[in-house]
């Protein structure tokens, strides 16, 4: 599901394991998919068959839980990827919240000193009863210390939210993108991905709305779709921009879907 996320033609996917080593989260496509661990021969291998051209500058661990192989290995599949392919200076990695605080803030270091420079953090929603519903095995407090950890690093901070979880009974679904709003606040990220799921564009926009009014990032961006926005710089344009999309002419809703479970 990362790659659907996160993936653009500027960057080449490094895949370490295929499938999910939980399978519980219900909102997840990996879920059911047979988990297995690469071999370091397997991802070289996988490396040298990927053709990227000299524009390709970024290389991402598109794994749930990249973060969670040992950081050794990390290195060495950066350092195969920088000899084989020049033209990428810089590489990101995708982690969930228990994988991050089970890394040593020494090896974070150590990850960033040899060339990481940003982790996608799946925090899926600021509201506690959103993640126990799907099942999603993430605390709100722990992410939160996690977010302390990749920023004390040194190493940027990408989180990824869900809109669609949320029940939409007598506005649930907004309250709910309130309160992921201000556990966004709390964290500061550099910055904020939105990824619709499941649900219909107007739906997803209420969400979208809701966060980007309660969203106060000091120095970050918010990304939805294919569009991406500077905050607090950008935070009026985008407030009247989303509100045309909705209540305009509608041109542009189903470019704010990130990915879809449809």
């Amino acid at each position: 599901m990362n790659k659907e996320i996160i993936f653009s033609n500027q960057s080449m996917n490094i895949e370490l394991a295929m499938g999910c080593c939980r399978g519980r989260c219900r909102f997840c496509t990996d879920c059911g998919k047979t988990f297995r661990v690469f071999s370091l021969a397997e991802v070289k291998e996988n490396i040298d068959s990927i053709n990227t051209g000299s524009f390709v500058t970024q290389a991402v661990f598109s794994n749930e839980d990249s973060i969670a192989f040992p950081a050794s290995f990390i290195i060495e599949v950066m350092n195969y990827v920088k000899e084989k392919k020049p033209h990428i200076k810089e590489f990101s990695i995708c982690a969930k919240t228990q994988a991050i605080l089970m890394k040593p803030a020494e090896e974070l270091m150590l990850l960033r000193e040899n060339g990481l420079s940003k982790i996608y953090h799946k925090i899926i929603s600021g509201d506690q009863s959103v993640l126990d519903e799907n099942l999603a095995d993430e605390n709100l407090d722990e992410q939160i210390e996690a977010a302390e950890a990749v920023k004390k690093a040194g190493i940027e901070l990408s989180q990824i939210i869900y809109t669609g979880l949320a029940k939409k009974h007598m506005n649930t679904h907004v309250l709910s993108a309130i309160l992921t709003a201000k556990h966004l606040n709390a964290m500061q990220p550099d910055e904020v991905i939105s990824a619709a799921y499941g649900t219909n564009p107007l739906d997803s926009l209420e969400e979208i709305q809701a966060v980007t009014e309660s969203l106060n990032l000091e120095n970050g961006y918010f990304s939805s779709g294919e569009f991406r926005f500077k905050f607090p710089e950008q935070k009026n344009y985008f407030s009247a921009f989303l509100f045309e999309t909705m209540h305009g002419s509608g041109v542009y809703i189903n470019q704010f879907q990130g990915v879809s479970n449809d």
